[in-house]
């Protein structure tokens, strides 16, 4: 059960910062994805995004699955 809840905890994280970058609409959002794929055209650590909907959440760094992180890739400044 502590699996579980282990994988399950990573995959809401995850799919917290996929539908924010690319389910939500307007012109916000619009420009939210513009720095994200900047970001992540610069800075390789960046790119632990497109992992966490593709592969298991044991495989993806723990790094990717922070508040820090999402912080960081959410910033407004880009």
């Amino acid at each position: 059960m502590e699996e579980r809840d282990f994988r399950l905890e990573r995959l809401d994280f995850g799919a917290s910062i996929i539908s924010r970058l690319h389910v939500e609409f307007g012109p916000a959002a619009v420009e939210r994805r513009r720095r994200v794929r900047k970001l992540m055209a610069r800075n390789f650590a960046a790119q632990v995004t497109g992992l966490l909907n593709m592969v298991a959440p044991e495989d993806v760094p723990e790094f990717g699955f922070s508040e820090f992180f999402a912080e960081r890739l959410f910033r407004e400044t880009a």
